[in-house]
Order: structure tokens, then sequence, then C-alpha cells
């Protein structure tokens, strides 16, 4: 069994920082083929890309650095970064990261089981509550 959840991959900011800088500092995560760290440090992937041109295009420049995710988050969070992308979007966050109203790109999220463990998930998350799964840390 396996049932899939579709979650959002918002890119956030603040729109009011937003208003008045030219050059912006973007932190995300190790996430390929969508956001990496090339063998050169540079960050690339199909969200890196569609980050950079839509910053382009707004007529900033941009600079994007691959971290690990508790440390990018925390750097948004102090201010030592003006933006985080790829970010779920939970109450907690949302007291210091302002959220688009559209995802930038949907991500699928599984839960997966051994056949024989007996578990039909129909979405409700209530029935787990007793069961022990595994999640990365700081990211759900």
């Amino acid at each position: 069994m396996k049932k899939t959840i579709v979650l959002s991959i918002f890119i956030v900011f603040s729109i009011y920082t937003f208003s008045w800088a030219d050059s912006f500092f973007f932190v995300t995560f190790q996430y390929p083929p969508l956001e990496y760290e090339d063998e050169n440090g540079n960050a690339k992937g199909a969200i890196v890309e569609v980050v950079s041109k839509i910053m382009k295009n707004l007529g900033h420049d941009t600079r994007i650095e691959v971290l690990p995710w508790t440390r990018a988050l925390k750097m948004v969070r102090q201010g030592k970064a003006d933006a985080i992308f790829t970010a779920y979007k939970n109450k907690e966050r949302e007291t210091f990261l302002d959220y688009t109203e559209h995802a930038l790109f949907p991500q699928p999220v599984y839960f997966y089981q051994k056949k024989d463990a007996g578990l039909t998930f129909t979405g409700d998350l209530h029935p787990l509550m007793d069961k022990k799964i595994g999640v990365l840390s700081t990211i759900s």
C-alpha cells in the first residue's frame, strides 16, 4: 500500500525586503535533481534554475547556497539569508516566513511500509499515532 500526499514547495521571501534590495541571498538544501551542490560548490538543479531566472527577470542578482536544512532554516530565521526555497508550510515556520500563494513545484511525499505490516493509509494521520515512522529532521 502506498498513498501519495502531494505537498507544495514554496519559495519563501519577505515582500518588504524585496522592495528595497538589488541582490539577494537564498538558501536551500541538497535534494537532487531539484536542488544540489555540484562538484565545484555551485547550486544547481531544476528549482535553482527557476528561482534564478525569476529573480533575473525581476532585475535582481541572486546568490544561492546549498546548506544542511537546519542551518538554512536558521539562517533565514536570523535574517542571515533573505529567502529559502522548498520549505514546507507549517504553523511554526509561518511565524517567521512569508509563503507564496501558489507552489513553485509540487512535490510528492510517500509512505512506505513492509509488505506484512498490515496498515492501510487513507490519508488520515491519526491511525498512525501509535506507530513509529521515519522522517528527515526539521524537514516536515
